[in-house]
């Protein structure tokens, strides 16, 4: 990392002063990090080990920063860039030993990358723009439509199904006892904000309250999808007044959620 920052220094020097042997010495500096970063990174296929180069530069780029920052006094501002530079750092690693597939890059143009599948097919494109006036770059990584649809799907599935916790050598599952969903035009929750939960009934069930309230929302669009349990259940003379707008069936809801993603920006909640 401070290999590829010398060269960068010499480099500017070099510029600089008009001196001719700063570049002298940020090539023979260039000579020893391309040995020893050979030694660590073993994959050369399309761009990674350029990535992987990269990655690192900016990692201590970020740390430098960082460090002025702090000795600055801006505290916030220095953790999250300390912040940023450990995730490309562990981007790095993630690549470098293979915990990450990113399939194979490939340059397109100047600041454009193609990312492809095993088979050749793109799964994304990567665009790299330096910001004005800065030393800053901006990355924007754009995912093949239906890619992302599928990990939307998968999204969606997780959160219905539950997540399951590890702690202390104990697996513990967290499942929604109650859930309601429905597509929104923006990205925004909408019903957490009408959501609430009364006291047990008689039949020692909780109730949930406030959807038909969420629902007068023009953000929500389409059918929604309750899901009740023994626990906690909708207030039933709310249900009956929205029934019309709810559907009993997932799958029914999910593949109505798609159909609108394929036609529009729907987002959902």
């Amino acid at each position: 990392m401070n290999l590829i920052s010398i060269e960068e220094h010499f480099f500017f020097t070099g510029v600089k002063t008009g001196k001719g042997e700063y570049f002298d010495l940020l090539n023979k500096t260039r000579e020893i990090r391309k040995e020893l970063l050979k030694k660590v990174v073993k994959e050369t296929e399309g761009e990674n080990y350029c990535i992987q180069k990269h990655l690192l530069a900016a990692s201590m780029r970020l740390i430098e920063v960082g460090i002025k920052s702090y000795s600055e006094g801006k505290k916030q501002e220095a953790e999250d860039l300390f912040s940023k530079a450990y995730d490309l750092w562990s981007l790095f690693w993630g690549i470098n030993l293979k915990l990450i597939d990113i399939g194979q890059v490939k340059k397109i143009d100047e600041n454009q990358y193609e990312v492809l599948d095993e088979n050749g097919s793109i799964k994304g494109k990567i665009f790299v723009e330096k910001m004005r006036n800065s030393d800053k770059f901006l990355v924007t990584f754009i995912v093949d439509p239906k890619i992302k649809k599928q990990r939307l799907q998968n999204i969606l599935e997780v959160i219905k199904d539950g997540l399951y916790a590890q702690s202390s050598n104990e697996l513990n599952t967290l499942v929604p006892l109650f859930m309601v969903a429905a597509s929104v035009r923006v990205p925004s929750p909408v019903f957490h904000s009408f959501l609430g939960i009364s006291s047990e009934n008689t039949n020692g069930q909780y109730q949930a309250f406030g959807i038909n309230d969420g629902i007068q929302n023009s953000w929500v669009e389409g059918p929604i999808y309750i899901f009740e349990s023994k626990k906690i259940a909708c207030v039933q003379k709310e249900r009956e007044e929205i029934e019309e707008r709810l559907t009993k069936s997932w799958s029914d809801f999910l593949e109505n959620f798609m159909s609108n993603y394929d036609k529009s920006d729907v987002e959902g909640e």
